[in-house]
C-alpha cells in the first residue's frame, strides 16, 4: 500500500528534520520540502486517475466541458494552495503561507463563477 510508504516517508522525514534542526535549520527545511515533493510525486498517479474518472463520469452525464474544466481548476488550485501554504508554514513563514491561502481562495472564487452561473441557470429552468 502506497499510503504506508507515504506515512513512513513523512514520519521519518519529520523526525530527521527535527533532529537536524538543532544544528542546521536550513538543512531541516530542505529535508521537509524534499519529503513534501516526494510525497507529491507519489500521489500524482492517483490524481491523474481521479481526473480521468471524473472526466468519464461527466461525459456520461452530459456535463459541459467548460464546467468540468472549472471544477478541475478549483480542485487543483485548492490542493496546490494547501500544499504550498503548508510548506511555507513548515519553513517558518506562516505569514507567507496565509497569504498563499488567501490568494488561493480569491482565485477559487473567480474560477467558480461559471459554475455558479450554471447552477443559477439550472434553478431558473426548474422554476419555469
Amino acid at each position: 500500500m502506497d499510503i504506508l510508504k507515504i506515512c513512513a516517508i513523512g514520519l521519518i522525514s519529520a523526525i530527521f528534520a527535527l533532529t537536524v534542526k538543532q544544528y542546521k535549520p536550513e538543512v531541516a527545511i530542505l529535508i521537509s520540502v524534499s519529503a513534501a515533493v516526494i510525497i507529491l510525486f507519489m500521489v500524482a498517479d492517483y490524481l491523474v486517475e481521479a481526473v480521468t474518472v471524473i472526466t468519464q463520469l461527466s461525459e456520461r452525464a452530459g456535463v459541459d466541458d467548460a464546467l468540468l474544466s472549472s471544477i478541475l481548476k478549483i480542485i487543483g488550485v485548492g490542493y496546490l494552495t494547501e500544499f504550498s501554504a503548508s510548506v511555507c508554514e513548515d519553513a517558518g513563514n506562516k505569514s507567507i503561507g496565509e497569504k498563499i491561502s488567501f490568494a488561493g481562495k480569491v482565485i477559487i472564487l473567480v474560477v467558480a463563477l461559471p459554475v455558479l452561473s450554471a447552477v443559477i441557470d439550472i434553478i431558473s429552468e426548474m422554476l419555469l
